[in-house]
C-alpha cells in the first residue's frame, strides 16, 4: 500500500474537510499508475524500434549485396 493510499483509508470520507484531501490523494495514485503505465509502454517501444533498426539493417545489407551480385546483369547502354 502506498503513502497515498494509507492516507486516503485514514481519512474518512463522511469528514467533509477530509474528503477533498482523500479525493486529491486518490487522483495522484491514478496519475502515478498512469505514468508508470506510460513509462512501461514506452520501454517496449523502445525495445521495438530497436528491433526494427536492426532488421532494417539487415535487410540493407542483403539489398547491398544483392545489388554487388547483380552489378554485371544490368544492361549496357549503347553509346553512338
Amino acid at each position: 500500500m502506498t503513502a497515498n493510499q494509507r492516507l486516503t483509508a485514514e481519512l474518512s470520507p463522511q469528514n467533509t474537510r477530509h474528503s477533498g484531501a482523500a479525493a486529491v490523494l486518490g487522483a495522484a495514485d491514478n496519475l502515478a499508475a498512469e505514468h508508470q503505465r506510460v513509462i512501461d509502454e514506452n520501454a517496449e517501444l523502445h525495445c521495438r524500434v530497436q528491433e526494427l533498426e536492426a532488421e532494417n539493417a539487415e535487410l540493407r545489407e542483403r539489398v547491398e549485396e544483392y545489388e554487388w551480385d547483380h552489378k554485371d546483369d544490368r544492361p549496357k547502354m549503347r553509346h553512338g
